[in-house]
């Protein structure tokens, strides 16, 4: 959530991948191996909800899609599109938590 808060705050907003696992480079992040995701029915439509219901303003222009793993598993893609300097920032509010962060990031 934090990350795509963050490319809705970028210039030139960016994209996020669930279900790798990563290891943080001085340039950004580097891809060291798949992690799919459980395959489930909905599961675009229960991300979008869920960025939805704890992004403020609701990012507008989100693509998600949920692309075959190896074995039975996905590997998730939001797109996250350029925004106008209006309405930012993104903030996002946690639900275990009574804070609100805002996020600023530069896309790579």
């Amino acid at each position: 959530m934090q990350a795509v808060a963050c490319f809705c705050n970028a210039e030139n907003g960016g994209f996020v991948v669930a279900g790798m696992d990563t290891k943080r480079t001085r340039g950004g992040e580097r891809i060291r191996s798949l992690r799919p995701l459980v395959r489930e029915q909905g599961i675009c439509v229960k991300y979008r909800r869920v960025l939805d219901s704890r992004l403020f303003p609701p990012p507008d222009g989100l693509e998600i899609d949920a692309i075959d793993a190896p074995g039975d598993g996905v590997i998730i893609l939001i797109e996250v599109p350029p925004k106008p300097e209006e309405p930012k920032p993104q903030t996002s509010a946690s639900s275990d938590e009574l804070t609100v962060e805002i996020y600023g990031c530069s896309s790579w």
